[in-house]
């Protein structure tokens, strides 16, 4: 039980730490073996969507509000705002951000990016995001901005590309 219960923490931990953590999680109470496989199974794989099943006790564990990063160097910031466009656990934003990372990223000012980050760290949905991209939702007055209008002009593909897959990662690019 000891051991499920360090595997289930690990997991845990390496994964709020992920660019897609939707910010909550529900930690399964385990009380016997049987019951701690069956838990520590809904456990992980509730991670991945973000839900548990129904009528799993346990308790809500909250991630404290988005912090920005200080004293991070412009091209540390560049590349890992790079990843996280890239990583974000649905394909509907993973190929959006990641289009649009790949062809703005670079021409970004260090207000931009700052933006960026704020934008595609800070809600705790990444559906918010996508839905702000394409218009069917209405975006929060702090998410407003240059950087979320250009990620709106985007979504629009007014230029028809073909956006089936993530764009190819340059050595070195950010």
């Amino acid at each position: 039980e000891e051991l499920i219960m360090a595997v289930v923490r690990r997991v845990y931990c390496n994964f709020r730490e992920s660019p897609f953590f939707l910010g909550k999680l529900r930690v399964p109470k385990l009380s016997s073996v049987h019951g701690s496989l069956r838990s520590a199974r809904v456990c992980l794989s509730s991670i991945g969507s973000g839900r548990l099943e129904d009528g799993v006790a346990g308790d809500v564990v909250t991630l404290p509000p988005y912090a920005p990063r200080t004293g991070e160097a412009q091209e540390t910031k560049r590349a890992r705002l790079l990843y996280q466009s890239r990583k974000r656990g649905t394909l509907e934003n993973g190929l959006l951000l990641s289009t649009f990372a790949h062809k703005y990223l670079h021409q970004f000012s260090p207000d931009q990016l700052d933006e960026y980050d704020q934008l595609i760290n800070k809600p705790d949905n990444d559906w918010d995001i996508y839905n702000w991209a394409v218009g069917r939702e209405g975006e929060p007055g702090e998410f407003s901005g240059p950087v979320l209008d250009l990620l709106k002009q985007h979504a629009q593909n007014s230029s028809l590309e073909e956006r089936l897959v993530q764009p190819e990662l340059q050595a070195g690019s950010t």
